[in-house]
């Protein structure tokens, strides 16, 4: 039950701006927060009107009205117990309005098909109703994950300044609020990493893989990564789970309290490259796999497009807080005890916590030459294989995404692109875009990306559509007209980069759905389901990183169907800055926080920027709130070792 008081702490206090902290004498801790508004700002938009409060977010409850939303984010250390969350508003004032307030915008899939925006519809049964919208001033979530590499609460708090009712087109709003949390150290807590640090990295693969694992382990261990290799085989006959992916994920969380465990790299994908079973039963994907799969049972769009995806957030996500008892316990990803995991559809929902407890990456292996092949690649790429002539370049590849014609008519990917570039302070940019068809400049065709490549370059950043099998994109406003011919799975033997390996963040659909084989195109040419359409022995996104002419280093992209958006609807996000939604939210937004923890938070520890970026999209976007922002943080999967030193070791 949620601890939502009206209650207020009596102890010494400590003022440092609007935030105020107080600590008692029986060991209470209290945090409060206050803060003011500005009046609301009301702005015509054609048959609605838009509105605004300074320093604020907002909704984006597609077809909802769109209206602010106050964030702030609390971090506590994880060995304390929360005694009660609180919030106090000023006196409400009301006011009529000429028009109705605009609802938020529909979302827009990533797929290789044209996308055209439609008109935002109004959600009647919202804008039919009298009742307030949304239904409360304040509400707040609790997660446990890692803050710079602690064991940290989160506590992101939402304050609603302003609540509609939309059939009365009347607005409450209030001037300030007051948000109090107390809390005081857990003297019985249950949970408790180990510390010390005895082990680093933990790595997961069959008994098979053990032996061409072993240079690697040894890299590690001489670069001071403690590691340690675990089989699969002993953690089935050691670990209690209802299924062999439980017992992977009991074992991580014994491995954070035993040993310290801070990251884990999972290797083994699917057993064959020409047909395997990819997925047992709704769950998991296992018989026919070295290191198994949970698969969602997140329904977006009522299933049309993923009826389920891999996720591999969930072997990171141990924990999450039990405000019932106040502990940090085992996140098993099925709070409704259903058996049906990572459940959110018509007739079911579990509350997920989604924050990553550990830093994980995969490496998708077939079999032991492609183990050996990123072994060698990897101890390559972290001895000194890194030159600052190739590697301070930035190759960004993109154009106009989705069909915004006659409105705001922003290249999305292009858009994109820029926002990642401006974070990465010091890199030569080689821009591959699709307006440069106007200037002479390389454009998103397989010759300009591939030449890009064979140069070298240190990251390298598709923003567009994809598959697995493909990434591509339009040229500007030619959505009547074949697409750029952008990157498919056949162009990747002619990247011939060697060493010369860049961090790949692509922003499509299921570029990264690494359960896919040879036979898997056979399901849409005779079914019309999946979305290889070509023979596609692996993913996209782990073919470019186990090219043998060189590829990535790693590649981070989405399992299943990634989201954008368009237009410009306000400060989405809340940081201060009005941009284009397309980086504001959903897929372009969590792509950006990647090269911004690279590249103005200093973190070059591969899974940390992974986890960073994750976290922070969470404390924007609380996952449990929006299906596709939960969506878009369980299907983001790093392919690649997450203790990989960006750049290598000097």
């Amino acid at each position: 039950m949620k601890k939502i008081l009206s209650l207020l702490m009596i102890g010494i206090l400590i003022i440092s701006g609007t935030s105020i902290i107080a600590l008692a004498e029986n060991g209470e801790i209290e945090k409060k927060e206050k803060i003011s508004f500005s009046e609301p700002s009301l702005q015509e938009v054609g048959e609605y009107l838009s509105i605004n409060i300074k320093n604020t977010a907002f909704t984006r409850e597609p077809g909802a009205p769109l209206l602010p939303v106050y964030k702030k984010i609390f971090t506590l250390p994880y060995d304390v117990k929360i005694l009660s969350i609180s919030y106090k508003i000023s006196n409400v004032k009301q006011k009529t309005l000429s028009k109705p307030i605009i609802p938020a915008p529909q979302p827009l899939p990533l797929i290789s098909v044209k996308t055209s925006v439609k008109r935002t519809l109004k959600n009647k049964a919202v804008y039919n109703s009298e009742k307030l919208y949304p239904d409360k001033w304040f509400d707040y979530t609790i997660g446990c994950g890692l803050n710079n590499g602690k064991h940290t609460l989160f506590v992101v708090t939402k304050t609603y300044p302003i609540r509609y009712s939309p059939l009365n087109n009347t607005i409450y709003y209030i001037d300030d609020a007051t948000i109090t949390i107390k809390f005081k150290k857990n003297s019985k807590k249950t949970f408790s990493p180990n510390e010390s640090n005895l082990f680093d990295l933990l790595i997961i693969a069959p008994e098979k893989f053990s032996d061409e694992l072993q240079p690697l382990i040894q890299h590690k261990i001489d670069h001071g990564i403690k590691t340690m290799f675990a089989s699969t085989e002993n953690i089935y006959k050691s670990t209690d789970g209802r299924d062999k992916p439980e017992k992977i994920k009991h074992f991580i969380k014994d491995a954070i309290e035993d040993l310290g465990i801070k990251y884990v790299l999972l290797v083994g994908g699917l057993k064959s490259l020409i047909h395997a079973k990819r997925r047992d039963n709704p769950n998991e994907g296992t018989q026919d796999w070295y290191v198994p799969v949970r698969y969602t049972n997140l329904y977006d769009s009522g299933g049309i497009y993923d009826p389920g995806f891999i996720s591999d957030l969930y072997y990171a996500d141990i924990y999450k807080y039990d405000e019932k008892t106040d502990e940090w316990v085992f996140d098993d990803w099925d709070s409704n005890g259903n058996s049906i995991f990572a459940e959110w559809k018509a007739m079911g929902k579990d509350t997920l916590d989604l924050y990553p407890d550990v830093y994980i990456g995969r490496l998708p292996c077939r079999n032991e030459n492609e183990v050996k092949l990123m072994v060698k690649e990897i101890i390559k790429y972290e001895n000194g294989g890194v030159d600052d002539n190739w590697f301070k370049k930035m190759v960004v590849v993109g154009s106009d995404t989705f069909d915004d014609t006659g409105s705001t008519d922003y290249y999305e990917g292009e858009v994109q692109n820029q926002k990642a570039l401006e974070y990465m302070t010091g890199f030569q940019p080689i821009k591959i875009w699709g307006s440069n068809i106007n200037n002479g400049g390389p454009v998103p065709e397989p010759q300009d990306i591939i030449n890009a490549i064979n140069q070298g370059c240190g990251f390298l950043y598709f923003a567009g559509h994809g598959s697995p099998s493909r990434w591509n994109t339009y040229y500007p406003e030619k959505f009547n007209e074949p697409r750029a011919g952008g990157l498919w799975i056949y162009h990747m033997p002619f990247i011939s980069n060697k060493e010369k390996t860049p961090i790949c963040i692509v922003g499509g659909c299921h570029n990264s759905q690494f359960n896919v084989t040879a036979t898997s195109f056979l399901n849409y040419w005779l079914y019309h389901k999946g979305w290889t359409y070509i023979p596609t022995p692996e993913c996209w996104s782990w073919w470019l990183t186990r090219d043998l002419g060189g590829g990535s280093i790693a590649t981070i992209g989405n399992t299943g169907l990634g989201y954008g958006a368009v237009g410009n609807h306000g400060d989405l996000n809340g940081d201060g800055i009005d941009e284009p939604d397309c980086v504001e939210t959903l897929s372009g937004y969590i792509e950006s926080l990647f090269f911004r923890e690279y590249g103005q938070n200093n973190v070059h520890i591969l899974g940390e920027t992974w986890g960073g970026a994750v976290t922070s999209y969470l404390n924007t976007f609380p996952g449990m709130d929006d299906q596709l922002d939960c969506k878009t943080v369980e299907e983001w999967v790093l392919l690649g070792d997450p203790s990989l030193m960006i750049g290598g070791y000097k």
